[in-house]
Protein backbone atom coordinates (compact mmCIF):
# COMPACT_ATOMS: atom_id res chain seq x y z
CA UNK A 1 0.00 0.00 0.00
CA UNK A 2 1.47 3.36 -1.03
CA UNK A 3 2.08 6.08 1.52
CA UNK A 4 -0.45 8.35 -0.18
CA UNK A 5 -3.06 5.59 -0.28
CA UNK A 6 -2.58 4.93 3.42
CA UNK A 7 -3.30 8.62 4.08
CA UNK A 8 -6.47 8.58 2.04
CA UNK A 9 -8.09 5.27 3.03
CA UNK A 10 -9.08 6.69 6.45
CA UNK A 11 -11.64 8.88 4.69
CA UNK A 12 -13.55 5.66 4.04
CA UNK A 13 -14.38 5.08 7.70
CA UNK A 14 -17.95 6.24 7.45
CA UNK A 15 -19.91 3.03 6.88
CA UNK A 16 -23.30 2.85 8.48
CA UNK A 17 -24.58 1.07 11.55
CA UNK A 18 -28.15 2.33 10.98
CA UNK A 19 -31.02 0.75 9.10
CA UNK A 20 -31.24 1.25 5.34
CA UNK A 21 -33.55 3.88 3.92
CA UNK A 22 -36.99 2.28 3.76
CA UNK A 23 -39.64 4.96 3.19
CA UNK A 24 -37.79 7.04 0.63
CA UNK A 25 -38.67 6.92 -3.08
CA UNK A 26 -35.92 5.77 -5.45
CA UNK A 27 -35.28 7.51 -8.77
CA UNK A 28 -32.72 7.21 -11.54
CA UNK A 29 -31.16 9.64 -13.98
CA UNK A 30 -29.29 8.20 -16.94
CA UNK A 31 -25.67 9.30 -17.21
CA UNK A 32 -24.26 7.60 -20.29
CA UNK A 33 -24.10 3.89 -19.50
CA UNK A 34 -24.72 4.48 -15.77
CA UNK A 35 -28.10 4.66 -14.07
CA UNK A 36 -27.45 7.12 -11.26
CA UNK A 37 -29.70 6.36 -8.30
CA UNK A 38 -31.00 8.85 -5.77
CA UNK A 39 -33.71 8.68 -3.13
CA UNK A 40 -36.08 11.42 -2.05
CA UNK A 41 -38.23 11.99 0.99
CA UNK A 42 -40.10 15.00 2.33
CA UNK A 43 -41.36 18.22 0.76
CA UNK A 44 -39.90 21.69 0.40
CA UNK A 45 -36.67 23.09 -0.92
CA UNK A 46 -34.20 20.55 -2.31
CA UNK A 47 -31.37 19.42 -0.02
CA UNK A 48 -28.87 16.96 -1.52
CA UNK A 49 -26.85 14.81 0.89
CA UNK A 50 -23.42 13.53 -0.09
CA UNK A 51 -21.73 10.75 1.87
CA UNK A 52 -18.01 10.37 2.51
CA UNK A 53 -15.21 8.24 1.18
CA UNK A 54 -14.99 8.58 -1.67
CA UNK A 55 -16.72 5.24 -1.99
CA UNK A 56 -18.81 5.00 1.18
CA UNK A 57 -22.42 3.81 1.17
CA UNK A 58 -24.90 6.68 0.93
CA UNK A 59 -26.69 5.24 3.95
CA UNK A 60 -23.84 6.42 6.16
CA UNK A 61 -25.70 9.75 6.35
CA UNK A 62 -29.17 8.23 6.68
CA UNK A 63 -29.69 9.74 10.13
CA UNK A 64 -29.12 13.21 8.68
CA UNK A 65 -31.28 12.39 5.63
CA UNK A 66 -34.18 11.40 7.87
CA UNK A 67 -33.85 14.53 9.99
CA UNK A 68 -33.65 16.86 6.97
CA UNK A 69 -36.66 15.22 5.29
CA UNK A 70 -38.98 16.48 8.04
CA UNK A 71 -38.85 20.04 6.68
CA UNK A 72 -37.27 19.76 3.21
CA UNK A 73 -37.13 17.55 0.15
CA UNK A 74 -34.12 15.48 1.18
CA UNK A 75 -32.18 13.81 -1.62
CA UNK A 76 -29.82 10.93 -0.87
CA UNK A 77 -27.44 10.58 -3.80
CA UNK A 78 -25.90 7.19 -4.49
CA UNK A 79 -22.63 8.47 -5.89
CA UNK A 80 -21.40 6.34 -8.77
CA UNK A 81 -19.72 3.21 -7.49
CA UNK A 82 -21.67 3.31 -4.20
CA UNK A 83 -25.01 1.99 -3.01
CA UNK A 84 -27.29 1.13 -5.91
CA UNK A 85 -25.31 3.05 -8.55
CA UNK A 86 -23.07 0.52 -10.26
CA UNK A 87 -19.82 1.56 -11.87
CA UNK A 88 -18.72 -0.56 -14.85
CA UNK A 89 -15.13 0.67 -14.69
CA UNK A 90 -12.92 3.16 -12.88
CA UNK A 91 -11.26 4.63 -15.96
CA UNK A 92 -11.37 8.32 -16.82
CA UNK A 93 -14.57 7.90 -18.83
CA UNK A 94 -16.45 6.99 -15.65
CA UNK A 95 -14.57 8.43 -12.70
CA UNK A 96 -13.24 11.97 -12.50
CA UNK A 97 -14.13 14.84 -10.20
CA UNK A 98 -15.85 16.78 -13.04
CA UNK A 99 -18.00 13.72 -13.79
CA UNK A 100 -19.08 13.51 -10.14
CA UNK A 101 -19.90 17.23 -10.23
CA UNK A 102 -21.98 16.71 -13.37
CA UNK A 103 -23.81 13.83 -11.66
CA UNK A 104 -25.00 16.23 -8.94
CA UNK A 105 -26.10 18.73 -11.54
CA UNK A 106 -28.03 16.07 -13.46
CA UNK A 107 -29.99 15.29 -10.29
CA UNK A 108 -30.61 19.00 -9.68
CA UNK A 109 -31.96 19.40 -13.20
CA UNK A 110 -34.21 16.34 -12.96
CA UNK A 111 -35.67 17.76 -9.74
CA UNK A 112 -36.31 21.10 -11.54
CA UNK A 113 -34.45 22.98 -8.80
CA UNK A 114 -32.80 26.27 -9.73
CA UNK A 115 -30.66 26.07 -6.60
CA UNK A 116 -29.99 23.39 -4.01
CA UNK A 117 -28.60 23.10 -0.52
CA UNK A 118 -25.69 20.66 -0.32
CA UNK A 119 -24.91 18.75 2.87
CA UNK A 120 -21.64 16.87 2.61
CA UNK A 121 -19.92 14.64 5.16
CA UNK A 122 -16.13 14.15 5.03
CA UNK A 123 -15.35 13.54 1.31
CA UNK A 124 -18.94 14.58 0.65
CA UNK A 125 -18.06 18.01 2.00
CA UNK A 126 -15.13 18.21 -0.39
CA UNK A 127 -17.40 17.19 -3.28
CA UNK A 128 -19.93 19.81 -2.16
CA UNK A 129 -17.25 22.49 -2.27
CA UNK A 130 -16.15 21.31 -5.71
CA UNK A 131 -19.72 21.58 -7.00
CA UNK A 132 -20.17 25.05 -5.45
CA UNK A 133 -16.88 26.14 -7.00
CA UNK A 134 -18.00 24.95 -10.44
CA UNK A 135 -21.60 26.19 -10.15
CA UNK A 136 -21.77 28.93 -7.51
CA UNK A 137 -25.08 30.21 -8.89
CA UNK A 138 -26.77 26.82 -8.39
CA UNK A 139 -26.08 26.46 -4.66
CA UNK A 140 -28.21 28.19 -2.07
CA UNK A 141 -26.40 26.89 1.02
CA UNK A 142 -23.39 24.72 1.89
CA UNK A 143 -23.40 22.63 5.05
CA UNK A 144 -20.07 20.87 5.59
CA UNK A 145 -20.09 18.12 8.21
CA UNK A 146 -16.62 17.08 9.38
CA UNK A 147 -15.41 17.85 5.89
CA UNK A 148 -11.97 17.49 4.45
CA UNK A 149 -10.22 20.61 3.28
CA UNK A 150 -10.13 22.80 0.20
CA UNK A 151 -7.11 20.69 -0.74
CA UNK A 152 -5.58 17.46 0.61
CA UNK A 153 -2.91 19.13 2.75
CA UNK A 154 -4.84 18.03 5.85
CA UNK A 155 -4.15 14.33 5.20
CA UNK A 156 -0.83 13.87 7.08
CA UNK A 157 -2.12 15.50 10.30
CA UNK A 158 -5.37 13.58 9.92
CA UNK A 159 -3.38 10.33 9.80
CA UNK A 160 -1.24 11.34 12.79
CA UNK A 161 -4.32 12.16 14.86
CA UNK A 162 -5.77 8.75 14.07
CA UNK A 163 -2.52 6.92 14.84
CA UNK A 164 -2.13 8.39 18.30
CA UNK A 165 -5.38 6.73 19.44
CA UNK A 166 -4.61 3.24 18.15
CA UNK A 167 -3.81 0.40 20.54
CA UNK A 168 -1.53 -2.61 19.92
CA UNK A 169 -4.34 -4.79 18.55
CA UNK A 170 -5.23 -2.07 16.03
CA UNK A 171 -1.62 -1.80 14.89
CA UNK A 172 -1.40 -5.60 14.55
CA UNK A 173 -4.54 -5.66 12.41
CA UNK A 174 -3.15 -2.88 10.24
CA UNK A 175 0.06 -4.85 9.68
CA UNK A 176 -2.05 -7.85 8.70
CA UNK A 177 -4.02 -5.68 6.26
CA UNK A 178 -0.83 -4.55 4.54
CA UNK A 179 0.16 -8.18 3.92
CA UNK A 180 -3.32 -8.97 2.61
CA UNK A 181 -3.26 -6.01 0.25
CA UNK A 182 0.18 -6.98 -1.02
CA UNK A 183 -1.27 -10.42 -1.82
CA UNK A 184 -4.23 -8.77 -3.60
CA UNK A 185 -6.65 -10.03 -0.96
CA UNK A 186 -9.76 -7.80 -1.27
CA UNK A 187 -10.22 -7.94 2.51
CA UNK A 188 -6.98 -6.03 3.01
CA UNK A 189 -8.52 -2.59 2.60
CA UNK A 190 -11.49 -3.53 4.82
CA UNK A 191 -9.21 -4.77 7.60
CA UNK A 192 -7.15 -1.60 7.27
CA UNK A 193 -10.35 0.36 7.74
CA UNK A 194 -11.20 -1.63 10.86
CA UNK A 195 -7.71 -1.10 12.21
CA UNK A 196 -7.83 2.69 12.10
CA UNK A 197 -11.50 3.26 12.92
CA UNK A 198 -10.91 3.73 16.69
CA UNK A 199 -9.01 6.91 15.80
CA UNK A 200 -12.18 8.48 14.41
CA UNK A 201 -14.16 8.43 17.63
CA UNK A 202 -14.09 10.39 20.86
CA UNK A 203 -14.61 7.15 22.80
CA UNK A 204 -13.09 3.83 21.80
CA UNK A 205 -16.17 1.92 22.92
CA UNK A 206 -18.23 3.89 20.40
CA UNK A 207 -15.87 2.80 17.65
CA UNK A 208 -16.03 -0.85 18.69
CA UNK A 209 -19.84 -0.71 18.73
CA UNK A 210 -19.89 0.99 15.34
CA UNK A 211 -17.62 -1.66 13.84
CA UNK A 212 -20.19 -4.38 14.53
CA UNK A 213 -22.37 -2.94 11.77
CA UNK A 214 -19.63 -2.72 9.17
CA UNK A 215 -19.60 -4.85 6.02
CA UNK A 216 -17.03 -4.98 3.20
CA UNK A 217 -19.61 -3.93 0.62
CA UNK A 218 -20.38 -0.71 2.50
CA UNK A 219 -17.52 1.00 0.71
CA UNK A 220 -15.73 0.85 -2.63
CA UNK A 221 -11.97 1.50 -2.26
CA UNK A 222 -11.57 1.84 -6.03
CA UNK A 223 -12.90 5.41 -5.82
CA UNK A 224 -10.00 6.70 -3.74
CA UNK A 225 -8.15 8.23 -6.73
CA UNK A 226 -10.80 10.96 -6.84
CA UNK A 227 -8.83 12.60 -4.02
CA UNK A 228 -5.58 12.74 -5.95
CA UNK A 229 -4.82 16.33 -6.85
CA UNK A 230 -8.01 17.67 -5.26
CA UNK A 231 -7.66 21.45 -4.85
CA UNK A 232 -10.46 24.03 -5.05
CA UNK A 233 -8.67 26.96 -3.41
CA UNK A 234 -8.65 29.09 -6.55
CA UNK A 235 -12.29 28.47 -7.44
CA UNK A 236 -14.30 28.05 -4.22
CA UNK A 237 -13.97 31.79 -3.56
CA UNK A 238 -16.53 32.31 -6.34
CA UNK A 239 -19.21 30.91 -4.07
CA UNK A 240 -20.53 33.68 -1.80
CA UNK A 241 -23.62 32.07 -0.35
CA UNK A 242 -24.09 30.91 3.24
CA UNK A 243 -21.81 28.21 4.63
CA UNK A 244 -22.10 26.26 7.86
CA UNK A 245 -19.40 23.94 9.16
CA UNK A 246 -20.46 21.32 11.72
CA UNK A 247 -17.44 19.70 13.32
CA UNK A 248 -16.83 17.21 16.08
CA UNK A 249 -14.38 18.80 18.52
CA UNK A 250 -12.31 15.58 18.68
CA UNK A 251 -12.44 14.84 14.94
CA UNK A 252 -9.01 13.81 13.61
CA UNK A 253 -9.64 16.44 10.95
CA UNK A 254 -8.32 19.15 13.21
CA UNK A 255 -8.95 22.85 13.70
CA UNK A 256 -6.25 23.83 11.22
CA UNK A 257 -8.36 22.34 8.42
CA UNK A 258 -11.39 24.29 9.60
CA UNK A 259 -9.28 27.46 9.64
CA UNK A 260 -8.10 26.77 6.09
CA UNK A 261 -11.65 26.24 4.86
CA UNK A 262 -12.80 29.43 6.57
CA UNK A 263 -9.94 31.31 4.94
CA UNK A 264 -11.42 30.52 1.54
CA UNK A 265 -15.05 30.65 2.72
CA UNK A 266 -14.93 33.59 5.15
CA UNK A 267 -18.71 33.72 5.40
CA UNK A 268 -18.72 30.31 7.09
CA UNK A 269 -20.24 29.85 10.54
CA UNK A 270 -18.58 27.07 12.58
CA UNK A 271 -20.60 24.85 14.92
CA UNK A 272 -18.49 22.71 17.26
CA UNK A 273 -19.99 19.48 18.61
CA UNK A 274 -18.30 18.71 21.90
CA UNK A 275 -17.07 15.24 22.88
CA UNK A 276 -17.56 13.91 19.36
CA UNK A 277 -15.29 12.64 16.64
CA UNK A 278 -15.74 12.29 12.90
CA UNK A 279 -19.38 11.14 13.03
CA UNK A 280 -20.82 13.55 15.62
CA UNK A 281 -24.45 12.46 15.38
CA UNK A 282 -23.38 9.07 16.77
CA UNK A 283 -21.56 10.50 19.80
CA UNK A 284 -23.41 13.68 20.74
CA UNK A 285 -26.72 13.51 18.94
CA UNK A 286 -28.47 16.32 20.81
CA UNK A 287 -25.74 18.87 20.16
CA UNK A 288 -25.39 17.74 16.55
CA UNK A 289 -29.15 18.16 16.06
CA UNK A 290 -29.00 21.66 17.55
CA UNK A 291 -26.08 22.55 15.27
CA UNK A 292 -27.90 21.33 12.17
CA UNK A 293 -31.05 23.23 13.17
CA UNK A 294 -28.96 26.37 13.68
CA UNK A 295 -27.31 25.88 10.29
CA UNK A 296 -30.67 25.84 8.52
CA UNK A 297 -31.50 29.16 10.15
CA UNK A 298 -28.38 30.68 8.54
CA UNK A 299 -29.97 31.21 5.13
Amino acid sequence: MSKLLSLLIPLLALVTMTARADTAVAHTVQRGDISLVYETEGKGDVVILLAGGPGVTPYSVKYVFDKVSRDHEAVLLHQRGTGKTKLPSTDSSHMTLPIFIDDIDAVRQQLHADKVTLIGHSWGGMLSMAYAAAHPDRVSHLILMDSGGVDVSFAPVFQDNINMHLEPEDIALRAKSFKESAAHDPMGSFHYLESILPGYFYKRENALSFMKGMKPDDFNPKLQPLLFGYDVKSTIVKYRGPVDIIQGRQDPIDASTIALNVKYLPQAKVHWVERAGHIPWLENQSQFDASLDSAFQNR
